[in-house]
C-alpha cells in the first residue's frame, strides 16, 4: 500500500514539473493580412509579429511554406526573444509573370522551445495577357503560294505591344506579315503568314508563332503543321488479276480518288473495251466506276488510262476467262438394232468439262425412249453413267434417228443413235416343183408375228400359188425368230400334175411337207388320218356320182 501511494506521489512531481516548465516557454505568431490579392508580376508585403509568452527567452526559427520559394524573402531567419518581448518581421512576395495566376495557401511558423503557426491565403490574377491561335493544319502546294492566319488577341486588361517571330525548318519559305502590332484590352486582331510559291520539298513541317510584350511580361505562342503536297494528285485502286466466265458479263470496280488540295477533273480510258468515263472530284473525294465486258476464252491485259491536266498514269489488269460452263454426252455406239416390243438398253455418260459445278437435264425426243437419271449434278471434270432404255411399239419398224439432249443453263448439247427395229421378216426361200421328171423352181416369200398375250408365233408363207399357214408355241418373240431363221418349215417342195381327159374326178397329185412337221408333238399320228379321210371323201363322191348319173 505504501509503495504505490509513493509511485502516485512520484509521478505527480513530474506533472507538475512539466505545466511549471511549458509556462517558461511559450510563443504567438500573427500575420497581416491574413488574406491577399495581386496580379502576375505584383509584391505584397505581409507583417508577421512573434511575442514570447513565456517565461524564459528563446530564439525562434521563422518558416514559410505554401509559396515556390523563389516568390518570396523575410527580412528575417530568426529571432531571440526576452519573456514579454514582441518583434515584427516581414515577408515579401513577388508573383512570377509566367502563368503563375492561382490561389495559394501558406503558412508561417516561429519554433524554439515551444511553436506556433498561423496560415494566410494569396490570390495571383493576370491582369495582362495574350493569346494566338493557328489552324490545327495547314496544307500548301508545293508549287504553289499559300498563307496561314494567325489570330492574336489581348486577353488583359492593359494595352500591349507584341512583337512577332517564327521557328519552322521551312522558315525561309515562310514570311510575316508584321513583326509587331498593338492591341487594346480585349482587343483581337489577325497576322498573316505568307508561304511563297516556291518549289518546296514535299513532307509535313511544324510551325511556331510566338509573341513578346514589349514592356510587360506577356508572352504568348502558338504551334501547327504545315504540309507541303501536290496540289493536283489521284490515287487509283482496282484489280490487277480478273477471272470470268465464257458468254458470261465480267465486272470489276475502278475506284478515283482526289488526294489532291483542290478541285481536278480525271478521265478514264480502256481502248481494247471502247470505254471512256470523265469525273470531276473535290479534294478527298471518290468515286467508284463500273467496268463489263464479254471476252471468249483466254488470257487478256487491259490497259487502263487515267489522266488529269497535271498528272496521268496507266495501270494493267490481267484477265482470264475461262470456260466455266462446258460439258459432253457421250453414247457408246453409233447405231443398234432391237424387235418391236423389245427394249433396248443404250448407255452413255454425262461429262462436266467446264471449271464450275453444273446441273444437267436429259430428254430424247421419242416418247418411247426412257432415260435414267433425268438429271445429274456435276462437279468440274466429274462423269454420271446415263441409261438410255428404247421401247418401241410391235407395229413399229424401220429406222429411227434418236436424238438425246443434256442441257443446263449454259450448256446445250445434242447426240443422235440410230436404232434400227427390225419389224416384219421377209425371208425367201427356193422351192423345187417336179412335172413328170421336171424340176422347176419357183420364188416362196415367207411372213411371221408374234403374239406376246398367248406366247405363240404365226407364219404365212406363199409359194406360186398356194400357201401354207401354221402355229406354233414360244415364250419370246426371240425364239420365234431363231426358230424361224433356223429354217424350220421353210422349204415346201410342190410337183404339179399333168394335165388329164379323163371324165373322171382327177385330184391333183401333191405331196405336201407340212411346216414344223418334225417339231410339232403328233403330227405323224395325224397324217394317216388325213390322207384316210381324204380318201373315203373321195370314194363316197365317186360312189355318188355314179347313183346320180344311173339315174
Amino acid at each position: 500500500m505504501l509503495k504505490k501511494l509513493g509511485l502516485s506521489v512520484f509521478f505527480g512531481l513530474i506533472f507538475v514539473s512539466s505545466l511549471v516548465l511549458a509556462q517558461d516557454f511559450d510563443v504567438s505568431v500573427d500575420i497581416t493580412p491574413i488574406e491577399e490579392s495581386i496580379n502576375l508580376c505584383d509584391v505584397t508585403i505581409y507583417d508577421i509579429t512573434i511575442k514570447n509568452t513565456g517565461r524564459m527567452k528563446d530564439i525562434y526559427e521563422i518558416e514559410v511554406k505554401g509559396l515556390p520559394e523563389r516568390w518570396y524573402s523575410l527580412s528575417h531567419e530568426s529571432v531571440e526573444l526576452v519573456t514579454g518581448e514582441e518583434e515584427t518581421i516581414y515577408l515579401f512576395v513577388t508573383a512570377s509573370c509566367d502563368d503563375g495566376q492561382g490561389v495559394y495557401h501558406g503558412s508561417v511558423s516561429a519554433t524554439g522551445e515551444s511553436e506556433d503557426l498561423v496560415n494566410f491565403k494569396l490570390t495571383v490574377s493576370a491582369d495582362r495577357g495574350a493569346k494566338i491561335t493557328l489552324p490545327d493544319e495547314v496544307a500548301s502546294c508545293l508549287c504553289e503560294g499559300g498563307f496561314v492566319k494567325a489570330k492574336i488577341e489581348n486577353t488583359g486588361n492593359q494595352r500591349e505591344e507584341l512583337v512577332f517571330s517564327l521557328t519552322s525548318e521551312i522558315a525561309k519559305y515562310l514570311e510575316l506579315e508584321k513583326t509587331s502590332m498593338i492591341l487594346g484590352p480585349g482587343e483581337t486582331k489577325t497576322l498573316d503568314i505568307t508561304i511563297s510559291d516556291e518549289c518546296k520539298p514535299e513532307g509535313e513541317y511544324s510551325l511556331e508563332l510566338s509573341a513578346d510584350a514589349k514592356r510587360s511580361y506577356v508572352t504568348a505562342k502558338a504551334e501547327t503543321e504545315i504540309e507541303l503536297t501536290k496540289c493536283y494528285e489521284f490515287k487509283t485502286t482496282m484489280p490487277g488479276k480478273l477471272t470470268g466466265c465464257e458468254d458470261e458479263d465480267v465486272f470489276f470496280d475502278i475506284n478515283v480518288k482526289n488526294i489532291g488540295l483542290k478541285s481536278d477533273e480525271y478521265v478514264i480510258t480502256i481502248d481494247e473495251l471502247n470505254y471512256s468515263k470523265t469525273v470531276k472530284l473535290d479534294p478527298k473525294d471518290s468515286e467508284d466506276l463500273r467496268v463489263s465486258f464479254e471476252k471468249d476464252v483466254g488470257e487478256y491485259t487491259l490497259e487502263i488510262n487515267v489522266e488529269s491536266d497535271s498528272q496521268q498514269e496507266t495501270y494493267e489488269v490481267e484477265i482470264n476467262i475461262e470456260k466455266c460452263y462446258d460439258a459432253d454426252l457421250v453414247i457408246e455406239k453409233d447405231s443398234y438394232e432391237t424387235m418391236p416390243c423389245q427394249g433396248k438398253l443404250v448407255k452413255g455418260f454425262v461429262e462436266n468439262k467446264g471449271t464450275k459445278s453444273d446441273t444437267y437435264n436429259i430428254i430424247s425426243d421419242k416418247e418411247w425412249v426412257i432415260i435414267k437419271p433425268k438429271t445429274v449434278e456435276l462437279d468440274p471434270e466429274e462423269t454420271q453413267d446415263v441409261s438410255i432404255y428404247c421401247s418401241p411399239a410391235y407395229d413399229m419398224d424401220g429406222e429411227y434417228n434418236i436424238k438425246v439432249t443434256a442441257s443446263s443453263e449454259k450448256v446445250f448439247i445434242i447426240k443422235s443413235f440410230i436404232l434400227n427395229v427390225l419389224g416384219e421378216e421377209i425371208t425367201e426361200t427356193t422351192t423345187t416343183v417336179a412335172e413328170e421328171g421336171t424340176t422347176t423352181t419357183m420364188e416362196c416369200k415367207f411372213y411371221y408375228w408374234f403374239d406376246d398375250e398367248h406366247k405363240t408365233c404365226g407364219y404365212k408363207e406363199f409359194c406360186g400359188l398356194y400357201m401354207y399357214e401354221g402355229l406354233r408355241t414360244f415364250d419370246t418373240l426371240e425364239e420365234c425368230i431363231a426358230a424361224l431363221q433356223a429354217g424350220e418349215g421353210t422349204t415346201i417342195p410342190v410337183i404339179i400334175p399333168n394335165e388329164t381327159t379323163t371324165t373322171r374326178w382327177a385330184l391333183p397329185n401333191v405331196t405336201i411337207t407340212l411346216p414344223f412337221e418334225d417339231k410339232i408333238p403328233g403330227i405323224k399320228l395325224l397324217k394317216p388320218l388325213i390322207i384316210a379321210l381324204l380318201i373315203a371323201f373321195i370314194v363316197l363322191g365317186g360312189l355318188y356320182w355314179l347313183v346320180m348319173k344311173g339315174e
